[in-house]
């Protein structure tokens, strides 16, 4: 991979490496063919034509000819290999990306919307042509910039004054007509990034928006919002435009000018056709380089910007995972020691030294005041968190020496934020086949929501897109989220607020289930409802960021919940 063109450090992508070596040779030797034809040119007008020998000429032609065609073939190679290597990092950068936001620590994970997620995970795109060896084939180009130069000193002599004052001019004007296209890329990606999330927003919630009669507000905040991003297209497309354009007014003016100054040095005897020629061919030759190297000057700048997008991704802190799912013995035991967590650094502590043991057949009830931090406290047992200092164990061993696949296994997280995945039932109650079929239909028996499926005209194969369209009621969603954290009868179960969705016969059954199997599991449950806190035999208040167990007389037990 190579170093971006500001100097920053550059993205290292396991797995993809850079032909370097390749297209090093091969732009060498391109080059090096590509004054096959100056040379001729020179050779034909100052010796075949004067002296008429044919037999000169068909060699310079036969050999021009071969050259074209190895450079042709050449540049083709080139392309491949570039466009292979572009490709792969792509790839391989893309899914290193989403791999990393799927083992991020949600807690140092930004959340500036789902539309800035998209454009950061998508940004492999922008990034290929500076990792791919095109921007590195690029600056050897401009190498050849200065051997051309030189030959034109060393045909022309003082001729060389015009190219290079044709370049100075060019390169001053390119610069002041991309100062300022930073700040404009920046302008456009703050507007990018809230069209986008707007966009997510309103087509998720389309249906509240309709019932709430939004559509004239929503329809005027985005064509505010598409104003906006137009104007900062168009700033960014003006004055890298004029950049790119600009190189063919410059082209056209280098070669009318060795054409002019050249023309005045052959009337004055003091260089031959021939010469002339030459030099106009490498004058020609020499904008193309300069052309590509400012033309990466400018995307530089929207590069960077990029660049510090996918930086922020792979530099967030991820939860480490041992890869391979070690099986360990399920018992449904849960240890905590002086856990200690917060949201930021700076805040104070929302869980201090928290200590807690829960043996098999133990079922716990934790309250405390909206914020107290009962949901975390059951997101760092179920992992999807990791305490700030202390120590979780399930069934006896650490939270980190767990894989995902072992601790989805031992451990239920239920909640009524869980969300349907975009597929069938089947695809949800089996989890894409990490759940077999069996444990699947048993666990729709025992939670009674196989006949309501068999109900769906395509039963188990209903899609779902996991959003408000969806066409079974909040309920029966509510309860294939359920079940699909119980397939595979996990010992330890996090119970936090879960039923609120539930209809009265949806969770009768879904208690009994729960009673049922109390016996055998760990089970802490967060509710609001006094038959899912009867459940339990031990009461803890969470306070201050302090577990304070509670006496069952001095219990404030919650009312029960009116269900339909």
């Amino acid at each position: 991979m190579r170093e971006s063109v500001m100097g920053n450090k550059p993205l290292v992508v396991q797995g993809v490496q850079c032909c370097t070596l390749s297209v090093l040779m091969t732009t060498l030797a391109i080059h090096m063919l590509s004054l096959a034809l100056p040379i001729m040119t020179l050779q034909v007008y100052d010796r075949v034509l004067p002296h008429h020998t044919t037999h000169t000429l068909e060699i310079l032609i036969i050999g021009v000819c071969i050259a074209i065609a190895l450079e042709a073939v050449l540049k083709v190679s080139r392309a491949y290999v570039i466009g292979w290597t572009g490709a792969a990092f792509e790839h391989r950068l893309s899914c290193e990306l989403v791999e990393h936001t799927l083992a991020a620590d949600l807690k140092h994970l930004k959340r500036e919307g789902i539309g800035a997620d998209l454009q950061r995970l998508t940004a492999a795109s922008k990034l290929k042509g500076f990792y791919n060896g095109e921007l590195f084939a690029t600056f050897l180009e401009g190498v050849f910039v200065v051997i051309f130069i030189a030959l034109i000193w060393y045909i022309a002599g003082a001729l060389v004054l015009v190219p290079l004052t044709i370049l100075a001019l060019f390169s001053v004007l390119t610069i002041h007509l991309g100062k300022h296209l930073k700040e404009y890329l920046d302008v456009r990606n703050y507007c990018d990034d809230n069209r986008y999330n707007f966009l997510v927003q309103a087509l998720a919630g389309v249906h509240t928006i309709k019932a709430s009669g939004l559509e004239q507000i929503f329809r005027r905040r985005y064509e505010f919002m598409e104003q906006q991003s137009g104007l900062s297209n168009l700033l960014v497309a003006r004055s890298s435009s004029s950049a790119f354009n600009s190189g063919a007014v410059f082209s056209h003016m280098m070669v009318a000018a060795v054409i002019t100054f050249g023309a005045l040095q052959v009337i004055d005897n003091k260089m031959t056709v021939g010469a002339l020629v030459a030099c106009i061919l490498l004058a020609g030759r020499i904008m193309q380089p300069v052309q590509k190297i400012l033309q990466v000057w400018v995307r530089s700048q929207d590069f960077d910007l990029t660049q510090k997008q996918v930086k922020q991704v792979l530099d967030t802190p991820t939860i480490a995972r041992p890869k391979t799912a070690k099986p360990i013995a399920q018992k449904g035991h849960v240890g905590l020691e002086d856990v200690c967590f917060r949201y930021d650094d700076n805040a104070p502590w929302m869980l201090e030294r928290i200590s807690l043991e829960i043996k098999p057949g133990e079922t716990i009830h934790i309250t405390g005041h909206e914020g107290a931090g009962k949901s975390t406290l059951l997101k760092i047992i179920a992992g999807i968190y990791k305490p700030d200092q202390g120590s979780v164990a399930i069934d006896g061993h650490s939270l980190p020496s767990l894989s995902t696949k072992v601790l989805s296994r031992h451990v239920a997280y239920l909640s009524d934020t869980n969300s349907i995945f975009r597929g069938t039932i089947r695809d949800n109650l089996t989890r894409f086949g990490m759940v077999s079929g069996d444990e699947a239909l048993k666990i729709s028996n025992e939670l009674s929501i196989q006949e309501d499926i068999a109900r769906l005209p395509a039963g188990f194969d209903t899609n779902l897109e996991g959003t408000i369209a969806d066409s079974i009621p909040p309920g029966l969603k509510q309860r294939i989220l359920i079940a699909r954290a119980l397939a595979q009868q996990p010992r330890i179960i996090l119970f936090d607020n879960a039923d609120r969705a539930l209809d009265r016969q949806s969770f009768k059954a879904f208690r009994d289930y729960l009673k049922q199997r109390q016996p055998d599991v760990a089970m802490i449950i967060i509710s609001d409802d006094a038959e899912m806190v009867a459940l339990a035999q031990k009461h803890y208040l969470l306070y201050e960021g302090q577990l304070i167990e509670q006496k069952a007389e001095n219990l404030e037990i919650p009312t029960e919940e009116v269900r339909l």
